[in-house]
């Protein structure tokens, strides 16, 4: 549902904020302000496969939130009868309940009943962890920057402050996975998963921890500033070759790793400057934030630099069968190793990759699907990374 005019705009969640639906550039011109519909189908909506990641949508809410546009979320009757239990199954809805800056309305609930329900909603989401077994198909834990609820216990030392060390990612992937690490009798597997997990989780994680919480001058964002740790499980359909040698549609349970944040993005944090260059020059840069010798072309300026570590990431995924998608600034690159997805490993034959039967470290273009020429997109917010690996 869109009601637009000169001067305000009503889009639907989840599908209605897309980049090509909801242009960035369009909906910063609305002097009359912006209305977010949260409906009561919501749930079906966000199973529905048009919405292709829900952390690139997360990405993009937090991104329109940031237009300095005057915001308004309209639940549904339904939805907010269960405020506080949807904000704590639904990771968008939770990041949409923790906005700053913007005003709610609930159908059905009288002004001061509605400010409670709002208040002990979003108590809900910040007291929330990651727990095993779970009853719903996502959780998010959330780190409520600008809201003094930055460092939850679960990836942060209580003392002090600091970020977990990598070997608490592994026991916090076994703890979540539980149900699909004891599926399987083989020892081996289940280390190979929580390890490589581990590995993914802690590498991307990590990175908005160093470089996501503050602007070019060094201070903290003071609104909307947020990062986040998903995890969800999805359907994926893939191609597969059946016994006749014919291609057939398979649906494989799979699950998605997403990490999100509003810091600068991989192009202004490495380049410490808001000038714009060409997209070929961006599209360098991130695979040299991904990896710190990638690229000897650009020179590294940060003495604390540490990279995400793409080809350690990409190892992993290979190990798992799985696939990354990265968002930031106005790239959008992928890699994939699952089955049935077109998988261009990009190794040349006699290099060090291939010896070792490594991944290169490079992406592709998300829309050109093929080939590793980038795609100008909008300029989004921060980053928004999602993982998928197949279960079985």
């Amino acid at each position: 549902m869109q009601i637009s005019n000169a001067n305000r705009r009503s889009i639907a969640l989840p599908l209605g904020i897309s980049e090509g639906e909801a242009p960035l550039s369009e909906l910063k011109q609305l002097a009359g302000g912006l209305e977010l519909v949260v409906p009561d189908d919501y749930e079906q909506l966000v199973r529905s496969n048009e919405l292709s990641g829900e952390v690139f949508a997360i990405q993009r809410l937090l991104a329109i939130s940031r237009l300095e546009v005057q915001i308004t979320v309209l639940w549904g009757f339904a939805i907010s009868q269960r405020l506080q239990e949807i904000t704590r199954l639904q990771p968008l809805l939770a990041v949409a309940l923790m906005l700053q800056g913007v005003s709610h309305r609930l159908s059905g609930l009288e002004l001061q009943h509605a400010e409670q329900v709002l208040t002990a909603a979003r108590q809900g989401v910040l007291k929330h962890r990651l727990i095993r077994d779970l009853f719903s198909p996502s959780q998010l834990l959330l780190c409520a920057d600008s809201r003094g609820h930055g460092r939850p216990e679960q990836l942060y030392l209580s003392r002090g402050g600091a970020l977990r060390p990598r070997s608490h990612f592994e026991t916090l992937v076994q703890d979540v996975l539980a149900t699909e690490l004891q599926a399987t009798a083989d020892t081996a597997k289940q280390f190979k998963w929580a390890s490589n997990l581990g590995v993914i989780v802690a590498e991307l994680f990590e990175n908005t921890d160093m470089h996501a919480m503050s602007d070019l001058s060094g201070a903290r964002f003071s609104i909307n500033a947020m990062r986040g740790l998903m995890f969800k499980r999805i359907q994926l359909t893939v191609q597969l070759r059946g016994a006749d040698n014919k291609l057939k549609d398979v649906s494989k349970d799979c699950l998605e790793i997403s990490v999100f944040d509003t810091g600068l993005g991989y192009f202004r944090s490495f380049t410490r400057s808001d000038e714009s260059r060409d997209i070929e020059f961006e599209w360098r840069v991130l695979h040299k934030c991904l990896e710190r010798h990638f690229d000897e072309d650009i020179p590294e300026s940060r003495p604390a630099h540490r990279a995400l570590g793409l080809a350690e990431v990409l190892r992993s995924l290979q190990t798992l069968a799985g696939r990354i998608e990265i968002r930031t600034g106005r790239t959008f690159g992928y890699r994939t190793f699952i089955d049935g997805q077109l998988q261009a490993q990009m190794q040349p034959p006699g290099s060090e990759w291939s010896r070792f039967a490594w991944p290169k470290p490079k992406l592709l273009d998300a829309t050109k699907k093929v080939v590793a020429i980038p795609t100008a997109h909008e300029d989004i917010v921060g980053s928004a990374i999602r993982v998928i690996v197949p279960l079985s």
